[in-house]
């Protein structure tokens, strides 16, 4: 009896022991699980061109976007073969279920940023910091609510490494899973490995393990489509090319966003997180010394730095959630720079620097007054543009005849809303579309002349055209031959943040 209460005694001193040094990951589990819920989902169109991916793929028609046409489109197979396997069990709703899914990743990643903060020398304080940064990021929160693979991404990234850090047993596995989620991770791969030089028999081992996984994937897609790379990584090198500089500059104004939103305005807040990307920045060199002393944290430390380099000197159009899994690096970056404060016996500043933080994080979001559904919503954030299309798809597909093709820049609501075949003006799904977009396309700054080319429409002669007014503005509303051959059949206003677009549509008519 004496043995049971003493073994009670110690179970429940441990418990409370255990409770004492979570219990601010738990809050910012809750946090996170709250402020997503707020929100609700609000899939991004370029989600949807993965759902319809997954759909094709589990009604039988193959890792597809238009039946019959072996092209694949989306840089996310894992995350696709998930969604594939959602809809096959019956969850049809697939906005959702990316939307717990995704929820669900981020509460681990919260876990994985406390547990390598710890690894990598921050205090219990300053790792909890980091994590309840992370929770409540707007990047992360806006990524994780929109359908993207970037929640997935970024938790098997931090898996990747955080076994660096402490298990190396599932690390190569992990780090393969993130390359299939998104191909970014193979930085990654390469960081792990040159950490890993020393123990020849252990990189080599990673090495191997990881392209057998990624290799079964690559040998699929050649054989399937003749390709190993993505359409979609081909299409936006040669139609969205952007200077170096371009790039580092865009990448500064997003990452310096209130709680890296991405969004451009100019604010007291803009202002601070300039001075805490600064900040970060004027760290390198204790990073690179760190990473050279620590070869397991290495890759953890410099996969920020290193992916935004390979963006800039590639002349990468940046997107938002290209930038999202980043912000698990960069919470610890800034959690590392109020350990020091603190461990230099500077307690009321780590605090202000710690509180500055939090409040630049929040200062991205805003109280939704539009009248939606979620009473929350990230700054800069609005689906009025994919509930839009996903409307003129489902009131075009009784009109479309068997065979008809509708021409497209932004082709995944609507693309989800309507089953039709679609011709991809950007050239996502569509490898043909590229070849319009040769030198006289842009001008001598690299600039778009025009939105859609002229020449493609005259080619494709797609039966219906539909897109935002503006990319029928540069080119085809000013050539006699569109005019002549081209009706307009429906217009349509739709208040996106602080803009009205209006999306038409055009009908091919009969030629006389």
């Amino acid at each position: 009896m004496l043995f049971a209460q003493l073994s009670g005694a110690r179970i429940t001193a441990m418990a409370i022991s255990t409770l004492r040094q979570y219990w601010f990951l738990a809050i910012a589990i809750v946090a996170a699980v709250i402020i997503r819920l707020a929100i609700g989902y609000g899939s991004i169109d370029d989600a949807f061109i993965t759902f319809r991916y997954a759909r094709n793929l589990a009604d039988g028609l193959g890792f597809v976007y238009n039946a019959g046409e072996r092209v694949i489109g989306t840089t996310t197979p894992l995350w696709t073969m998930i969604m594939a396997g959602l809809y096959a069990l019956g969850f049809h709703g697939l906005e959702n279920g990316a939307f717990f899914m995704s929820m669900a990743c981020d509460i681990v990643t919260i876990c994985l940023v406390y547990f390598c903060g710890t690894r990598i020398g921050l205090s219990q304080k300053a790792a909890s910091l980091a994590a309840l940064l992370f929770a409540i990021c707007p990047l992360t929160v806006s990524h994780s609510v929109s359908g993207m693979e970037t929640s997935l991404f970024t938790a098997l990234l931090m898996a990747a490494f955080y076994c660096r850090l402490s298990r190396p047993k599932y690390m190569a596995v992990f780090a393969a899973l993130a390359v299939l989620t998104r191909p970014e991770a193979a930085l990654a791969v390469v960081l792990i490995a040159l950490s890993l030089a020393n123990d020849q028999r252990a990189c080599l081992k990673f090495i191997v393990t990881v392209g057998g996984i990624v290799g079964l994937w690559f040998l699929f897609a050649y054989l399937y489509t003749g390709s190993l790379l993505p359409q979609s990584i081909l299409a936006k090198k040669a139609i969205y090319p952007s200077p170096w500089y371009v790039t580092l500059f865009w990448s500064f104004i997003m990452l310096s966003s209130p709680g890296f939103t991405c969004q451009w305005h100019w604010s007291p807040a803009m202002l601070v997180g300039a001075c805490l990307f600064l900040t970060l920045c004027g760290f390198s060199p204790l990073l690179l010394r760190t990473a050279w002393k620590e070869r397991a944290s290495a890759p953890i430390l410099l996969f920020a730095p290193g992916l935004l380099f390979l963006y800039t000197i590639n002349g990468v159009m940046i997107f938002p959630w290209y930038l999202g899994p980043l912000a698990p690096m960069i919470c610890l970056a800034l959690a590392f720079f109020a350990d020091k404060l603190q461990r230099r016996n500077n307690p009321i500043k780590a605090g202000c620097f710690a509180t500055a933080c939090f409040l630049w994080m929040v200062c991205g979001y805003s109280i939704n007054t539009s009248g939606s559904r979620a009473p929350l919503t990230v700054w800069g954030i609005s689906t009025a543009r994919e509930d839009t299309l996903q409307r003129i798809g489902v009131w075009l597909k009784p009109q479309l005849k068997p065979g008809q093709t509708v021409a497209l820049p932004e082709i995944g609501a609507f693309g989800y809303a309507n089953d039709a075949p679609l011709f991809d003006v950007c050239g996502l799904v569509s490898p043909e579309a590229v070849k319009y977009y040769d030198t006289s396309f842009f001008d001598n700054g690299g600039r778009q002349r025009g939105m859609i080319p002229a020449r493609m429409v005259y080619e494709m002669k797609p039966a219906y055209i539909v897109a935002a007014k503006f990319f029928f503005e540069g080119q085809l509303l000013r050539d006699p031959w569109f005019e002549q051959h081209y009706s307009l059949i429906d217009s349509r206003t739709v208040h996106w943040l602080d803009s009205a677009l209006q999306y038409q549509t055009y009908r091919l008519t009969e030629i006389p």
